[in-house]
């Protein structure tokens, strides 16, 4: 075992002084959608973010989103240290493929444009991030339809 971690944390200690606003971030968001989530940050306010979800119950589905966002640390005004709040807002797309084996609903594949509203709470003393977002979508196949959603996450940043 000692041979296996050793390579490992030799490998990942010069990542270990990454705060958690740069570098990249990994882990869940549930809410719509569900499932796995990351951020890469390419500049001090700048991130790109993207999530996926699949089922495969009867209604098979991948969803997949990507977005751009910009990070402002100004708006809240903070007292903890330990916790930095900024409000993030964006633009992206989302995908969701569907495969309807059971004869319920559709299957009619979705593509919308996104525009990501949320706040991050980034902890200074540690690489994790927790997030809350709301979403309204612009839905333009197979239908122009407006749509909004909510998720909350949380990633840990490498």
């Amino acid at each position: 075992m000692k041979k296996l971690l050793m390579p490992f944390l030799v490998a990942t200690l010069p990542f270990s002084v990454l705060a958690n606003d740069e570098g990249l971030g990994v882990g869940l968001i549930a809410g719509s959608p569900t499932g796995l989530s990351m951020k890469y940050w390419t500049g001090k306010n700048a991130a790109i973010d993207a999530a996926a979800e699949w089922s495969t119950s009867g209604n098979d589905k991948f969803y997949f989103h990507a977005d751009y966002l910009l990070h402002d640390y100004s708006l809240i005004k903070q007292t903890n240290v330990k916790v930095k709040l900024p409000v993030y807002y964006g633009i992206g797309a989302h995908f969701e493929f569907k495969d309807n084996t059971s004869g319920k609903g559709n299957d009619d594949d979705i593509l919308a444009i996104r525009v990501p509203i949320g706040v991050s709470f980034q902890f200074t003393d540690s690489r994790l991030e927790a997030f809350a977002e709301i979403v309204p979508a612009l839905e333009l196949s197979p239908d122009t339809d407006l749509d909004i959603s909510a998720a909350i996450g949380g990633r840990f940043y490498f």
